[in-house]
């Protein structure tokens, strides 16, 4: 299972950046970052190239 550390990304639905949780994915071309704000509860992804 994935280690996930906190970050200072900007929730989406809330606006909030104080405890938000992210962790990576790598995949065989690109990763993934998933994100997570325990404020609101909402959950996000986002994709980069490798």
């Amino acid at each position: 299972m994935p280690i996930a550390w906190e970050v200072s990304e900007p929730c989406p639905r809330c606006g909030d950046d104080s405890d938000v949780w992210m962790f990576e994915k790598d995949e065989p071309t690109i990763i993934k970052e998933h994100y997570t704000c325990e404020t609101c509860g909402c959950e996000w992804t986002e994709v980069r190239q490798d």
